[in-house]
């Protein structure tokens, strides 16, 4: 009966004990979780650090495939323009040109009225530019009376060119010469051509095709004053 009585004392008294021992873990539980809750939360930030700065690196991005289709296309246009030129003129220094100018118009003054002019003609290049040869042409009214009815002139002349960069197949040129002229084949006058002038189109290496200018002094004892106007096709060889 006393060891009962005693073991139940103990129990009584270290029951608070327990109690107490149960509350201090509980209180340490709390604790402990709130550190590890405040530990969760991010550190406070620290001051930056000085990182080394980073050489800059060019950086091309590659063209994509259709911009090279659309630049290799640009190119072979560009050759294609390059490598076949529009037209090349044919060297002239060193060639003969033979031509025929007219049918034209040849009206002047002192009786001469309006006639059909065409002539023929022929040139020695001594340079590019400079070519020395000689014209035979005639104008006739087609008519016989008092008047003056047909002109028969040789005139040996000089022409000078002047090519165009930028239109390769276009010439001008300035003429001057100075021959005689028979008049109805009887009476005979001197024939200044001067000044004279046309232009032409390069058809191809060869053949070229233009307008023929030139103006007549006929130089006698009455002198008369005559144009002419007419088309001229001429082949180089």
């Amino acid at each position: 009966m006393k060891k009962i009585l005693t073991l139940a004392a103990v129990l009584f008294l270290s029951l608070p004990a327990a109690l107490l021992a149960e509350e201090i873990l509980l209180e340490e539980y709390e604790i402990t979780g709130n550190i590890e809750e405040i530990n969760l939360e991010p550190a406070p930030a620290s001051s930056p650090t000085k990182r080394n700065p980073k050489k800059a690196t060019s950086y091309e991005r590659p063209a994509s495939r259709s911009s090279q289709q659309v630049g290799e296309v640009e190119v072979s246009i560009d050759k294609r323009v390059k490598i076949a030129p529009a037209f090349t003129a044919e060297p002239r220094e060193g060639t003969f040109r033979v031509g025929l100018v007219g049918p034209g118009i040849y009206v002047g003054n002192k009786g001469i009225d309006t006639m059909m002019g065409i002539g023929a003609e022929g040139e020695y290049f001594i340079f590019e530019r400079l070519s020395a040869g000689m014209k035979i042409q005639v104008a006739t009214d087609f008519a016989s009376n008092n008047e003056l009815n047909s002109i028969l002139s040789f005139i040996p002349q000089a022409r000078y060119l002047f090519d165009f960069d930028s239109h390769p197949r276009w010439t001008a040129y300035v003429q001057a010469g100075a021959g005689i002229a028979l008049l109805d084949g009887s009476s005979v006058a001197a024939d200044i051509a001067i000044p004279g002038g046309g232009i032409w189109w390069q058809y191809n290496e060869k053949l070229s095709i233009g307008l023929d200018l030139s103006l007549h002094i006929l130089a006698r004892s009455s002198t008369a004053v005559a144009f002419f106007a007419g088309p001229a096709f001429r082949y180089q060889f």
